[in-house]
C-alpha cells in the first residue's frame, strides 16, 4: 500500500509538471475582444422621447435629421450604414418595417454626422428610399406614440451602387450584405404626436 501511494505522488507530481502545476505563466495571452461600435446622440438620449423639431412637417416638426457620432469603429472597417425604422402598427415587423432613413458608405473616417447634415454631398454615399418613397431622413409622422430605432452598421466594404435606389429595413440589410457586416448598434427612441 504503501508503494502504491508513492507511485500516486510521483504521477501526480509528474502530472503537474507536465502542465506547467499552474504556477507560473506559460506566456499564454487571450485575445481582446475588439471593441464593440457605438452610436450616441446629442439630439435625443438612447430609449427616450425625440423631440418636435426632428418630427415630420405633418406633425409640426422640421424634419431634421438627428445629431450622431460613430465611435470604436472595428480595424479594417471600410464603411458604414445607417438605417432607422418602425416597427409599430400600421408598419409592419422585419422587412416590412417602415424605413425613415437609409444612408449607406459613409466613410468610415466619418465619426460625426452634424443635425440635418446633407450626407448626399459626401462622395459614394447612397441615400435609399424610405417609407413613402422620398430619399433623405423622414421624421417620425406617426398618429399615436412610435418607437424609432436607428441601426449603425461597420462594413468590411462599401454597398456596391445599383441602377436602383435601394430601399432596406434591418432585417433586409442583413439578409442582403451579411458578409459585409462586422459589427452593428442601436440607439433607440420614441416620438408622441403633440
Amino acid at each position: 500500500m504503501k508503494m502504491i501511494n508513492i507511485l500516486w505522488g510521483m504521477g501526480l507530481a509528474l502530472s503537474l509538471a507536465a502542465c506547467g502545476g499552474g504556477d507560473k505563466d506559460q506566456g499564454y495571452t487571450s485575445t481582446p475582444e475588439a471593441p464593440q461600435l457605438k452610436i450616441t446622440s446629442t439630439s435625443f438620449t438612447d430609449q427616450g422621447e425625440i423631440p418636435l423639431q426632428y418630427a415630420a412637417v405633418a406633425k409640426g416638426g422640421k424634419n431634421t435629421s438627428p445629431q450622431l457620432s460613430i465611435a470604436s469603429v472595428p480595424t479594417g472597417t471600410k464603411a458604414v450604414a445607417i438605417i432607422m425604422h418602425d416597427e409599430m402598427s400600421p408598419c409592419g415587423t422585419a422587412d416590412i418595417a417602415c424605413v425613415h432613413w437609409n444612408v449607406l458608405n459613409l466613410p468610415a473616417t466619418k465619426k460625426d454626422i452634424a443635425e440635418n447634415e446633407n450626407l448626399a454631398a459626401i462622395p459614394g454615399v447612397i441615400l435609399g428610399s424610405t417609407y413613402n418613397g422620398l430619399t433623405g431622413y423622414q421624421g417620425p409622422n406617426p398618429s399615436a406614440k412610435h418607437v424609432y430605432i436607428i441601426t449603425a452598421y461597420a462594413l468590411r466594404e462599401a454597398i456596391s451602387p445599383t441602377s436602383t435606389i435601394p430601399r432596406y429595413t434591418p432585417s433586409q440589410f442583413e439578409s442582403a450584405h451579411a458578409g459585409l457586416i462586422m459589427s452593428k448598434t442601436t440607439w433607440t427612441g420614441y416620438f408622441v404626436p403633440r
